[in-house]
Order: structure tokens, then sequence, then C-alpha cells
């Protein structure tokens, strides 16, 4: 079910319900006149150990002021994860859109853009590696993406439990073509938090690069600054503890770091 809800000083007037098609993880992107959001195919079968476990992806546009929905195209991916998994599910990451594109992401195996009209204008489609949290962002920078995507370096190797991890490397996309401008050489993992910020009056991309409990990446325990024009590194710094899910975030020029401390969480500043 999505809301739309007007609202005036303290109070919200529910302007329309429009019932979804199916269940997601998914935010709603607010363009112009339209609204984009992303949700599962149709989920059938029986559930197992309590999830739905799905692949499939839709990509779905609504008039911002009636609700209706205008057209949907199907986003397939090649690994079937949790649905709607405590972390993340393949249909969590938000659209992004100008007044042209629209740029819908199926964590598990596709990235595609759309005209507002819901036309086909490029699509990329890989294999999604098997963890179930992948949380990569999407950017738009100057009319360009930004987006981790898998690499074809490896950060795991493949043993009976699991196939090969590979590692994730930012990439800029031309919104048009879908070609990519430029890959940034730093090294990811699937669960990198990675955000925009500001340094020195430029804008940057903000990322670390920390070992999970359950993953040793063996690249020590890093912050990056990155270039938003050529994706390679400006600074790369040592980081203290930090909680394996670390969000990467610049406030006022220094790196945030959440750390533990026994049962505390405590905040830290890192002058990179």
């Amino acid at each position: 079910m999505a809301a739309v809800l007007s609202a005036a000083s303290l109070s919200a007037k529910i302007v329309y319900r429009q019932p979804l098609d199916e269940a997601g993880q998914s935010g709603v992107c607010l363009q112009g006149d339209k609204l984009f959001l992303t949700m599962h195919s149709k989920l059938e079968g029986r559930m197992k150990g309590g999830f739905f476990f799905n692949g499939d992806v839709v990509g779905q546009c609504f008039d911002k002021l009636t609700g209706k929905l205008l057209w949907s195209v199907d986003l397939p991916g090649t690994w079937a994860g949790r649905v709607l998994e405590s972390w993340h599910d393949s249909t969590s990451l938000l659209p992004v859109a100008t007044d042209k594109y629209v740029v819908f992401h199926n964590l598990n195996g596709m990235l595609a853009c759309f005209t507002h009209e819901g036309k086909p204008v490029w699509q990329r489609k890989w294999q999604a590696p098997d963890p179930d949290v992948k949380n990569c962002r999407m950017y738009l920078h100057e009319g360009k993406l930004l987006v981790a995507l898998p690499s074809d370096k490896i950060a795991v190797e493949e043993s009976k439990k699991h196939p090969a991890l590979p590692f994730y490397q930012i990439r800029s996309i031309d919104l048009q073509t879908g070609k990519d401008l430029w890959v940034s050489p730093t090294l990811l993992h699937h669960a990198t938090q990675y955000s925009l910020g500001e340094w020195k009056g430029k804008t940057v991309m903000v990322a670390s690069m920390i070992d999970l409990s359950h993953w040793k990446f063996k690249l020590g325990r890093k912050g990056y600054l990155l270039s938003v024009a050529d994706g390679k590194p400006i600074l790369t710094f040592d980081l203290p503890p930090a909680i394996p899910h670390q969000k990467n975030h610049l406030l006022q020029g220094k790196f945030l770091v959440t750390g533990t401390a026994r049962k505390e969480t405590q905040f830290h500043l890192v002058d990179p």
C-alpha cells in the first residue's frame, strides 16, 4: 500500500491510497509529476525458514496527483535472496531520476534505465553474489550515475560453504548510453555503505573497507575519499575499531566513525 499525504502545520491529510501488487522495501522517488518505486514480482509457493526467496523485481511509475499506475517493467535478477530480510532485499534500493530518465536497481542482478514514459534506454545484468546484504547506493551527480557494482576481482575464494564472493567497485555511468565513464580502482565489499560528501569545497565519495564478522577481506581497516571526476582515491587513511556495517559520512570535514565500547556505541571524528 502506498499513501500520499498533504501536510499543513501539525496535521496531515491523506490524498489517496494506492494498493501495490506485492511487497518490497523500496523508497519512493519523486520527480516532477511522477512517483517511482520497486517491488517484488508475484510471490508464490511456500516460505522456507520464515522467508520467501525471490530474485525478480518490478519497477513501477505512478501519477503523483492521483496514484494511478502509469507503467510497469520487469527487472529479473540472477539470484533469489530472502524477501523482506531485516538488512536488505533486492527491492531495497531507491530508484533515482532526472527530468528525463529513471534508473531502477535490482540488487540481485540488474540495473536498468527508462524514460519517464517507460521506454527502455539501457540495461545491465550480472551474476549476483550470495549474501542477502547488499548495501550499495545510487547517486546522481552532474547528470552521471554513481553506483557500486560487483568487480571481476575476487574478495573471498569459493569454498564448500559458498561461491566466490567478488569485491565491489564504484562506477560513473553515462545515463544516455549506460557506458562506464570511469571505474574506481578502490575495492569495496557488498556491505559498504558509501555516500557523497564535501571535502575542502569539493564533492567526494566517502567509503571504507572494514571486515565483517563472517567475511574477512584482508585489506585492513581503511577510510577513503574518492574523486567524483575519475574515481581515484584522494585520501586513504586508517580507521579506529568500528562496527562492521559502518555508515560512511563526513561531518564538518571529519570522517564519522561508529565504534563500540562494551555495551555502548561511541562516535569518533577522524581527520582524514
